[in-house]
């Protein structure tokens, strides 16, 4: 048996090493097989053979109990049903457990293949780094319940709705989603990573079986979450959002958000000028301005990451159904005026997501919990009892 291991931030080689050896010696790999153990900041994957060609395919391991089955499986195709064990024995002498691998801020990889000699491989991954810290702020007390915006908004878009379900004895956590808000930047914008964020968050506020709300963007996150974690008994509120994908719906967004340029505004005034010219609805105008702010040395910014997001929209629209039904409790909310939800498709909701209730709010657009926050929240705390 050959182990290989390459030290990585925050992660003791001898541990590793150590505790990989002690983890392999009761499975059944034989001395020409290569156990590797790393900490490079390079993803995990899997060579699947096809047609007798081998095919390359990303896997990202995460934090959770289903992804390590899920990569077992993956695994197992190739190299034999002891990998199952060993990634559990690994898991439990290395003692990277669920919390403590988010306060070291460990990512878990593993990856099979042959090596040149045509000897089977596995190699593990500890990446360390900085996670996505979410930044929120929390309103009230009681049963947490977490709220996500939609795209180019921020937590700030839902705090006259927050103060009053925290009025029925619910602790509400806004956040700002990656990119948008005060939360940081980062050049991936999808929903993968942000369920990630999310996940993180939940970690860090302690929160282990949520109720979480996301609107448009964020409701998508939210679907994303819940299939990335099924094993977790969460309560999930979709607001006017569906899991299937949406063509580019944001074009004069787009273009009025570029044209203002922050840098050269002399003042507010001129920024709705300039946006005009392409949006002619105050009301999107003005959501659109609240990201806008003066910096320390007094010029305009954009709080949002708009180079970024503008390269991704395309991720935005993505579909983000789940590879196998979920069962958590999922209710889906419409505005009666918006076209986001087809109830005509409902039956394609139902088929992944068999718990799933839809409630329209007659009288509503796409905001919701602008046009009827009343409304939305007696469904909501419905929904909740």
């Amino acid at each position: 048996m050959h182990l290989v291991c390459t030290q990585g931030q925050s992660v003791p080689n001898d541990c590793i090493e150590k505790q990989a050896a002690n983890s392999l010696s009761t499975t059944g790999f034989g001395h020409d097989d290569i156990i590797q153990v790393n900490a490079l900041p390079f993803p995990g994957a899997v060579f699947e053979e096809v047609d007798g060609h081998s095919r390359y395919r990303s896997i990202q391991i995460g934090h959770h109990t289903s992804e390590y089955r899920l990569i077992s499986e993956s695994i197992t195709h190739h190299i034999g049903n002891g990998v199952r064990h060993l990634l559990r024995s690994f898991l439990k002498k290395s003692q990277l457990t669920y919390e403590s691998m988010h306060s070291r801020h460990i990512l878990f990889h593993t990856f099979a293949y042959l090596d040149r000699h045509g000897r089977k491989c596995i190699a593990f991954t500890l990446r360390t780094g900085k996670p996505m810290k979410l930044h929120y702020r929390r309103i009230g007390a009681g049963k947490p319940v977490f709220i996500f915006h939609g795209l180019f908004g921020m937590n700030d878009n839902w705090q006259q709705f927050a103060l009053k379900l925290a009025d029925q004895g619910h602790e509400v956590i806004l956040a700002d989603l990656r990119n948008h808000g005060h939360s940081p930047h980062a050049e991936i914008h999808d929903y993968l990573h942000m369920s990630e964020d999310i996940q993180e968050l939940l970690v860090e506020t302690g929160v282990h079986n949520p109720v979480l709300i996301g609107h448009s963007m964020g409701g998508k996150a939210v679907l994303k979450w819940a299939a990335e974690h099924p094993e977790c008994d969460a309560r999930i509120i979709s607001i006017d959002i569906a899991p299937w994908a949406y063509g580019f719906r944001h074009t004069a967004i787009l273009q009025a958000l570029e044209a203002v340029d922050p840098p050269t505004l002399m003042n507010r005034k001129e920024a709705e000028e300039r946006m005009r010219k392409y949006i002619s609805e105050t009301s999107i105008i003005n959501f659109l301005l609240k990201n806008l702010h003066r910096t320390s040395d007094d010029t305009f910014q954009w709080r949002f990451n708009l180079p970024v997001i503008s390269r991704e929209i395309s991720e935005v629209g993505q579909a983000v159904w789940p590879e196998k039904p979920i069962e958590k409790l999922i209710l889906f909310v419409k505005g009666s005026n918006s076209d986001y939800i087809e109830t005509g498709r409902w039956p394609e909701i139902e088929l992944h997501y068999p718990n799933a209730k839809l409630v329209t709010i007659e009288g509503a657009g796409h905001w919701i919990h602008v046009d009827r926050p009343m409304e939305l929240l007696d469904v909501v705390n419905s929904f909740l009892k």
